[in-house]
């Protein structure tokens, strides 16, 4: 009689994927109890765990269907429920519709997640992500608690005062904004990807000036740089979108 072996274990990278998803569990906790920066910056950090886990998968070329999977569940834990728990709780839990506002991102992000598996076995690999990815979805949300919870605590020393003065104008217009970026999640717009930046090898000297100063504008503004960052993330996509029309209809004229 044979005994066949089974290898059993994990690869390094789902490590940061399981603390990806503790970050989103915990920031469900803390939402519950009230303490909303907390609960948004989890969400935050399970964002550059989700990174780390990617970059790490393809640095050491350990990436698997496990781990995609794995990925896949800590993204709608993290990116998914803990978001719209969040800012239902902080902002939309009076508001009639707010549970569906809620619940159609939670939707198009398991619909993105899901849509990303099935084109993840495919050879070819590119440097755009096919629609606005859940992490960026989500720390946009993350962000706007942040600078809510700023404004409230009249303590703008540590932030931009042009993105805390619009606090009040977020509650306004959080439903029109869930709703956009959960079409964005379910376009093709192209999005940077994570595997277009490399850590390995010599940084160009411009490059390396602007993470520098990049780092000393996170350490004084946290809140209002990540916003911003995110912000921008978010409007690549439509740009890109704008300068490729322009530049289809210019070759059309030629």
């Amino acid at each position: 009689m044979v005994i066949k072996k089974f290898r059993t274990g994990i690869y390094i990278p789902s490590i940061f994927t399981a603390i990806n998803i503790g970050c989103g569990f915990m920031s469900v906790i803390f939402a519950l109890k009230e303490k909303y920066s907390l609960a948004a910056w989890l969400i935050v950090i399970g964002w550059v765990m989700d990174s780390l886990d990617g970059y790490l998968a393809r640095a050491t070329n350990t990436g698997s269907s496990f781990g995609v999977e794995f990925d896949s569940i800590a993204d709608m834990v993290s990116f998914g429920m803990a978001p719209a728990l969040l800012v239902w709780i902080y902002y939309l839990k009076d508001f009639r519709l707010g549970w569906a506002v809620c619940l159609l991102y939670v939707l198009t992000v398991a619909i993105r997640l899901a849509r990303y598996n099935t084109s993840a076995s495919s050879d070819e690999k590119s440097p755009y992500f096919e629609g606005l990815p859940s992490p960026a979805a989500a720390g946009i949300l993350s962000a706007f608690v942040l600078l809510t919870e700023i404004y409230k605590a009249d303590s703008p020393k540590r932030s931009f005062r042009f993105l805390v003065e619009k606090a009040p104008l977020f509650a306004n217009i959080l439903p029109f904004a869930i709703i956009l970026i959960s079409f964005l999640m379910l376009t093709k717009l192209r999005y940077p990807h994570g595997s277009r930046f490399k850590l390995i090898g010599m940084l160009p000297m411009r490059v390396f000036m602007i993470m520098i100063v990049w780092l000393v504008l996170f350490v004084m503004y946290p809140e209002s740089v990540i916003s911003l960052m995110l912000i921008a993330y978010l409007l690549y996509g439509l740009v890109d979108l704008a300068v490729m029309t322009t530049r289809i209809r210019r070759d059309k004229l030629k």
